[in-house]
């Protein structure tokens, strides 16, 4: 009670001190590779949306048993946004039907640019 001395340690208190020191170190690193990894993902799509070349390099790495003259086509008329729908196909077909779907794609694109004077047929409505 009051004014006496108290015989209590704080050593009890010092050992999960520090193990709480140790979980936040960890916790901490693992924060900033987490932070690391967002950024470099985030200047991979800044560049991926930058230089339409590296869409048809990861379209190409994507997909490697489609004929390159005829993904090569339909990279230079597509954008971007048809660009992620073909990445997203590709990753969720099988190449032999991917295949086949660019074909059609290529052949489709062929016949709408013989009948109109449109030259990015994958904008167009059919």
């Amino acid at each position: 009670t009051g004014g006496e001395w108290t015989t209590e340690h704080a050593l009890c208190v010092m050992n999960i001190n520090i193990l709480n020191q140790k979980l936040f170190v960890i916790s901490w690193l693992l924060h900033m590779s987490f932070i690391c990894v967002a950024l470099l993902m985030f200047v991979w799509e800044m560049l991926v949306i930058m230089v339409p070349f590296l869409r048809y390099v990861v379209l190409r790495y994507s997909v490697s048993n489609v004929n390159g003259r005829v993904l090569s086509y339909v990279h230079r008329r597509c954008s971007y946004g048809q660009y992620v729908l073909l990445t997203i196909l590709a990753q969720n077909m099988d190449v032999d039907q991917f295949d086949a779907v660019i074909s059609l794609l290529v052949a489709d694109c062929s016949r709408n640019v013989e009948d109109t004077s449109s030259d990015n047929c994958l904008n167009s409505g059919s």
